[in-house]
């Protein structure tokens, strides 16, 4: 069939107008993507952190009941003496608010430190050494 001057292919506007959408259409699902993506890495992060308290708290807990253990096996009495006086307990009180502030110096380090390794993995994804020259370091 031959073409004469009158008839047309439609090339003008209408496949520029779908090759838009499904660029458009494309590149939202790629940013969309990559945004899921940031989201879950972030939980991920946070239950990772959650996870470590947890395994901390665990293994407090572990060592206590060692201690428990230890003091019912040796007869002793781990009944606490009611306390008399105002002094004795302020003196509970501030040992246990310094636990506290320790656990919260330990799990502020970890996060610091978790922050430090992604760092220095994202800048040298094959090497995982610390920074600094190579060779052995100087004391």
């Amino acid at each position: 069939m031959k073409k004469t001057p009158q008839q047309k292919t439609p090339t003008g506007e209408g496949s520029t107008s779908s090759t838009c959408t499904v660029n458009l259409v494309l590149f939202v699902l790629c940013i969309s993507s990559m945004g899921s993506s940031f989201y879950a890495n972030f939980r991920q992060s946070i239950l990772e952190d959650r996870l470590h308290y947890m395994n901390h708290l665990d293994d407090r807990l572990t060592v206590v009941e060692a201690k428990l253990q230890n003091i019912q096996s040796t007869g002793g009495s781990f009944v606490e003496p009611p306390f008399t006086d105002v002094a004795s307990v302020v003196r509970k009180l501030s040992l246990e608010v310094a636990g506290i502030q320790r656990l919260r110096r330990d799990v502020s380090h970890l996060k610091v430190t978790r922050q430090q390794r992604q760092t220095a993995i994202q800048q040298t994804p094959d090497c995982v050494c610390p920074p600094g020259p190579p060779g052995t370091p100087v004391i």
